[in-house]
């Protein structure tokens, strides 16, 4: 499987264009487990997602939805109704980027 877009799910729209700006906002590790149960990640940063070690809370992430050649179906990309309501976006925002172009702006 091939990772072909990159998703990112926002609240509000000057989010959105921030991202489409180039610039990326970032929090720390622990910021994204600490959210409330079904958005926050409660491994995000740990050193294994089997065991709770955390090395640096003060570790800085960004976190997009992968959209892979399998999420695909006659050029239209397929989300299910969990994921967009564990990102609290159903109200919300997304930016598609091309994987290829994300990891070439890197």
């Amino acid at each position: 499987m091939m990772i072909k877009y990159l998703i990112k799910f926002v609240s509000k729209k000057d989010h959105a264009d921030t991202l489409l700006d180039g610039k990326l906002y970032m929090n720390a590790a622990a910021y994204y487990r600490n959210l409330e149960v079904g958005q926050g990640d409660e491994c995000e940063g740990a050193i294994s997602h089997n065991v709770k070690i955390f090395k640096n809370d003060d570790f800085y992430v960004y976190c997009m939805y992968a959209v892979q050649d399998n999420d695909l179906n006659e050029n239209l990309i397929l989300i299910n109704e969990k994921t967009i309501n564990d990102f609290k976006c159903s109200n919300g925002y997304l930016v598609l980027i091309k994987y290829d172009e994300f990891i070439n702006m890197i």
